[in-house]
């Protein structure tokens, strides 16, 4: 997975990777239709700390801290 580099604004900071499952409908699966169904969503926030031009430093946020 690339993150752009403008994410990176701040020498410190977050961002948020939202998860989705995606499934395709057959004919015939749901009332004969074709399509797309979403059905798991969810929300990973990441922190990051800029170390130099070549690294960042990623790490999984305190869960004690609100967001």
């Amino acid at each position: 997975m690339t993150v752009p580099r403008d994410v990176f604004e701040r020498e410190s900071g977050s961002f948020v990777f939202k998860v989705t499952g995606v499934f395709s409908l057959k004919s015939g699966e749901k009332n004969g239709e074709e399509g797309y169904i979403i059905v798991n969503s969810n929300c990973v926030h990441v922190d990051y700390e800029y170390i130099d031009e070549q690294t960042v430093l990623l790490s999984k946020p305190n869960s004690s801290i609100p967001r």
